[in-house]
């Protein structure tokens, strides 16, 4: 003799797990994304260095991040005579060229090409007195930029993929000013034109010369 019904649907386990998915990873997204600590606390410091974190692009950049892909970080001296940076990334693609990029204020400068190692990691350790372009950049060219003591900058840091050629150079003004001697930018790119960007600081930094 058949049982009665309760009237209620059974639900699979797997049709349930489907079903709450979606909840359960928004709600990680909101906890990663404003509760973290590194978003929206103070920065790390070590020594006289502050650290900024690399992460993707992006409103889950967080998220993103933790679940695999590029990640990185930059240690920079918020005041004194130069700005210092220790700047490492991990997780690109390997033997592939990315250019550093510093905001100084409103001005972006691409400083530096730099190639992942072997293992997808690649780093910057430098001293800047004036932050100026450091590799070809085409109609983006910007003369560069000295430290003016007891000024105080908004900074930015950023990792492109270097999609210039692989070989060459462009020719620009040594000081940014007409009748100022040309110098060359070295181009060393992947040479495939992808510019796109893999890592964005996730808070603006700051630095004061001295």
């Amino acid at each position: 003799m058949p049982t009665p019904s309760s009237g209620r649907r059974r639900f699979p386990a797997r049709e349930l797990l489907r079903f709450l998915v979606l909840p359960i990873a928004l709600t990680i997204a909101v906890i990663l994304i404003f509760m973290k600590p590194w978003r929206n606390g103070e920065p790390a410091r070590q020594g006289a260095f502050e650290q900024v974190e690399l992460v993707q692009k992006g409103g889950l950049s967080a998220v993103t991040s933790l679940f695999g892909g590029p990640s990185g970080a930059v240690w920079y001296t918020p005041n004194g005579p130069a700005l210092s940076i220790r700047a490492s990334a991990r997780d690109l693609d390997p033997g592939k060229r990315y250019i550093f990029e510093i905001q100084i204020d409103s001005t972006v400068y691409d400083v530096a090409s730099l190639a992942a190692d072997a293992a997808g990691n690649l780093a910057l350790d430098s001293v800047f007195s004036s932050v100026a372009e450091g590799t070809c950049v085409g109609d983006n060219y910007d003369p560069p930029v000295s430290f003016e003591s007891g000024r105080s900058y908004a900074l930015g840091f950023m990792l492109k993929r270097d999609g210039n050629a692989t070989t060459g150079a462009q020719r620009v003004p040594s000081g940014g000013e007409a009748g100022v001697a040309a110098t060359e930018l070295a181009c060393s790119g992947n040479g495939d034109g992808d510019y796109s960007y893999v890592l964005l600081e996730n808070r603006p930094g700051r630095f004061t010369a001295r």
